[in-house]
């Protein structure tokens, strides 16, 4: 999957948490959102690029 992708996807999960009205669908959206993160930064260091990581969702 392209980074752009996989940051759009990541960025539509942190704001479908942000919006859900139930505690687990949060938690649902935000481990989809670290999971995504995760691939993200895999992708980086792969790439040799020396970038912070992501945070996790419940973080933010």
């Amino acid at each position: 999957m392209h980074l752009n992708e996989l940051y759009s996807l990541h960025q539509r999960e942190l704001i479908q948490a942000a919006a859900a009205d139930r505690v687990w669908e949060r938690h649902q959206h935000e481990a989809a959102a670290d999971r995504l993160a995760s691939q993200i930064t895999s992708i980086q260091n792969a790439n040799g690029v020396n970038a912070v990581g992501l945070l996790p969702a419940a973080s933010i």
